[in-house]
């Protein structure tokens, strides 16, 4: 079962605007896998406030997930 989308689109949108890394195509850091995977743990620590006390078969989950739904 997938887990339920509980955030708040407008504060998730704005999250991803302020990390340009994940949509500007002429930003130097938006190939950058190591650069995306820190913009989306931000992200998720942001939008999951106990993301990093959590294992890290949840965080991925969440990332993933997080991911999977904004594109």
């Amino acid at each position: 079962m997938s887990p339920v989308f509980t955030y708040d689109v407008a504060t998730l949108i704005e999250l991803i605007e302020s990390k340009p890394c994940l949509w500007d195509k002429t930003n130097d850091s938006y190939k950058n896998k190591t650069e995306n995977s820190k913009a989306w743990r931000e992200i998720c620590a942001f939008l999951e406030g106990d993301f990093h006390q959590m294992d890290g078969k949840k965080q991925h989950e969440i990332s993933k997930y997080t991911f999977i739904i904004t594109f």
